[in-house]
């Protein structure tokens, strides 16, 4: 049975907007963000959505006589804006843009305080649950990830704590804490440390495959801010054991000079030759198969979900 919910989410987010009480412009651009690459509008359906991601755990986790349809919808939507909500604030933090036509960081700040409250409130509205206890959870959730996005950001490779250890603890926190906060607002008779444990596996790889990606992305600027990412913490191991660290002092330039294509080339095809590139794309599999493991042992009797929710984290 193939399950498509993507309209539906589509369908609600746009009555959301339509109905919140927001400025025409500001509904018009949250559509607009939300048409890109990864997020529920986005021409390609084999992307990874959080709203999609959200209502298949959310249906794995659920009785169908106890929470309708309807509601996991609604919840499915308000994941969608709250990741959305928190990805540009995220931009502001990592000075990316996310827009053809650039913002201005002010008004990403109020873009992405403005959606945060709306999802805060979608999420909280529709709740089968004590809203106390669901609003309990995210704030929970969402204090974890800004702790880890704050250690994050202070995190380069110029830190003597830039390690392989110190990047799997900071990405616990601010990667993993959305998709527990995901698993624990539908909680089921599954143990809370199981479903924390898939949330875990599938948040190392999704931050894995994130970091290599960006390492090659023109749009950011984890290379040139020398973000401590795995593929760059490992690159650079490699540089400083044969090659008299060539990759640090290559990084250390792009602030004295202007950084040229050509340059960016050669230090890219350099991390890519060290094999950093390679490393982290085997443990975002590994990660991703204990996930998918640990999934199809405990919710095998929800065969269909489990088929839609692994097509999305492979």
């Amino acid at each position: 049975m193939e399950i498509d919910v993507r309209p539906t989410i589509q369908f609600i987010i746009k009555n959301t907007l339509l109905t919140s009480g927001l400025e025409y412009d500001i509904q018009k651009l949250t559509l607009q963000l939300l048409h890109q690459s990864g997020k529920i509008f986005s021409q390609n359906t084999d992307d990874f959505t959080w709203g999609e991601f959200s209502y298949y755990a959310f249906s794995l986790l659920t009785d169908i006589n106890t929470v309708s349809h309807t509601t996991k919808v609604k919840h499915a939507a308000g994941i969608e804006l709250l990741m959305l909500a928190t990805d540009l604030l995220d931009d502001v933090v990592d000075h990316d843009n996310h827009l053809d036509t650039a913002l201005a960081k002010s008004q990403l700040l109020m873009l992405g305080n403005l959606l945060l409250v709306e999802a805060l409130h979608l999420l909280i509205q529709h709740t089968a649950t004590s809203a106390i206890d669901q609003f309990a959870i995210i704030h929970r959730h969402l204090r974890n990830a800004g702790n880890g996005q704050w250690l994050d950001f202070h995190l380069t490779m110029e830190h003597p704590a830039a390690t392989e250890e110190q990047y799997f603890h900071i990405i616990q926190q601010k990667s993993c804490s959305f998709l527990q906060l995901i698993f624990e607002l539908h909680r089921s008779t599954i143990p809370l440390p199981v479903l924390q444990e898939i949330a875990t596996y599938i948040g190392y790889a999704a931050q894995l495959q994130n970091d290599i990606q960006d390492i090659f992305s023109d749009h950011k600027n984890d290379l040139l801010s020398q973000k401590a990412t795995l593929p760059l913490i490992k690159a650079v191991q490699h540089s400083n054991t044969y090659d008299h660290g060539w990759l640090l002092t290559q990084l250390q330039l792009i602030h004295s000079h202007d950084i040229t294509a050509k340059h960016l080339t050669t230090i890219r095809d350099y991390i890519r030759q060290t094999g950093a590139i390679d490393y982290c794309s085997i443990l975002a599999k590994y990660y991703t198969q204990k996930a998918k493991s640990l999934l199809q042992h405990y919710f095998n009797d929800k065969s269909p979900y489990i088929k839609q929710l692994i097509h999305l984290i492979d």
